[in-house]
């Protein structure tokens, strides 16, 4: 994978653009700089998340009621960025693609949603496809992923024999 854009140069290219005047190319370049843009902030954030979990074990406050208070988000959206955070500490390479604009926070999501309802063995062998199901995020739909990551978790409960 090639390195991250740099989320700063991206914003000052985006900084002052005079949308009415773009033409539909213009407006293209303009979407793929906010995704880049977007998926490096879901991924610091989901760093920060990290760090909230840490700190909770620690006695402080969780990571969603966080999100919700100083974030302003609903707590549903807060207990997503705490599950999201999880994830990518889980495979490290979906926040990688994420900083990069490579898949979106849905992508993440998708795989934070099956995993979730996994036992730990079913949940391995999932993970241990980490690099198929990361090349497969990066050319399919949120929707389309997370529809091909419940056909694979349930391909492996029948290998499981579960």
């Amino acid at each position: 994978m090639s390195p991250a854009p740099d989320p700063a140069a991206t914003l000052r290219s985006l900084i002052g653009v005079v949308v009415t005047g773009a033409d539909s190319r213009a407006c293209s370049e303009l979407l793929g700089g906010i995704k880049q843009l977007r998926g490096w902030l879901d991924a610091f954030e989901a760093q920060v998340s990290t760090r909230l979990g840490e700190l909770h074990e620690a006695g402080g406050a969780p990571a969603a009621d966080l999100h919700s208070k100083c974030g302003g988000v609903s707590a549903a959206e807060g207990k997503r960025k705490e599950r999201r955070s999880k994830t990518i500490e889980t495979a490290p390479s979906f926040g990688e693609a994420l900083s990069a604009g490579a898949v979106g926070a849905e992508h993440v999501d998708a795989l934070a949603n099956v995993t979730a309802k996994l036992d730990d063995e079913v949940k391995t062998s999932l993970l241990d496809r980490e690099d198929d199901l990361l090349a497969d995020a990066t050319r399919m739909t949120p929707e389309q992923f997370g529809r091909s990551c419940r056909d694979l978790a349930r391909q492996l409960e029948r290998d499981q024999g579960i």
